[in-house]
């Protein structure tokens, strides 16, 4: 991307920081692999979820195309994304270390790539714990969005709940 866009064509900085032109790149290089991941993850579920009975039951009933979509279809269709999205998100956490060297911008990245560099072995665990809880956090978004989402879910803590009420 640096060759094609920097050099060749000179549209974009290859490296540095300054204005937003500068993370073009870096966003676009760090991003593709996910973005395309879950393009095909959101296609799947979306042709698994429209397959299913109840979906064929609601557009008999006369509920249009668009309600079949957004009121059936989506909300079921996209549990398994949200969990890719979390999942991805943690990969592209480990990928900034790389794309902050390539690019040349300063952050958390390149501050452990120097570290390793220099054997500074506290920068490098403090960084991977920095990194591992932004991944922990990451990933109790995404059950609170299944919370959020699902409502069998909201039923099933609602339900543990009452029970504590009740033993209390």
């Amino acid at each position: 991307m640096i060759i094609l866009f920097s050099v060749n064509l000179g549209w974009l900085p290859a490296s540095g920081i300054g204005g937003i032109q500068y993370y073009i790149l870096p966003a676009l290089a760090g991003s593709s692999n996910a973005v395309s991941a879950q393009a095909r993850q959101a296609r799947s579920a979306m042709l698994e979820v429209i397959r299913s009975d109840y979906i064929t039951t609601a557009r008999s009933k006369g509920v249009s195309e668009r309600n079949v979509i957004y009121r059936h279809a989506l909300p079921n269709a996209i549990m398994p994304m949200i969990t890719i999205a979390g999942t991805r998100f943690g990969h592209m956490l480990g990928g900034t270390l790389i794309m902050e060297t390539i690019f040349g911008i300063p952050g958390v990245g390149s501050y452990i790539i120097s570290a390793v560099n220099s054997r500074d072995y506290p920068v490098v665990q403090g960084g991977v714990i920095f990194l591992a809880i932004a991944f922990g956090f990451t990933m109790l978004l995404v059950d609170l969005l299944y919370a959020f989402i699902d409502p069998r879910i909201k039923a099933q803590y609602a339900s543990q709940r009452q029970r504590g009420k009740r033993n209390a």
